[in-house]
C-alpha cells in the first residue's frame, strides 16, 4: 500500500511511498500574493497531481489548528499567569 502523509501549512511537508520501502519527501509552497484563493488553488493542484500519479491507498495529515474565539481574560497587574 502506498501512503501519502501531509504536514499542512503554507509550506506543506509531504512524504509518499510504499510500506517497507524508502519514501519520497519534500515540501510544496502554497503561498502567493493573491490571498487564500491562490493558496487553495495551488493546494488543490498539488493534491490532484499527487493522487493521480502516486495513487495512494491512504492519505493522512496532521490535525489542523483551528483557533477558537474566547472571551478576553483580565489579569491583575503583578499576577503570574
Amino acid at each position: 500500500m502506498i501512503i501519502l502523509s501531509l504536514d499542512t501549512s503554507t509550506h506543506t511537508g509531504w512524504c509518499v511511498g510504499a510500506v517497507g520501502e524508502t519514501p519520497e519527501f519534500g515540501t510544496a509552497d502554497f503561498s502567493g500574493k493573491n490571498g487564500i484563493g491562490e493558496a487553495m488553488a495551488k493546494a488543490r493542484f498539488f493534491l490532484t497531481e499527487m493522487v493521480s500519479t502516486r495513487r495512494p491507498g491512504l492519505i493522512c495529515f496532521e490535525a489542523p489548528y483551528v483557533p477558537v474565539p474566547r472571551a478576553p481574560r483580565l489579569i491583575k497587574a503583578g499576577t503570574e499567569v
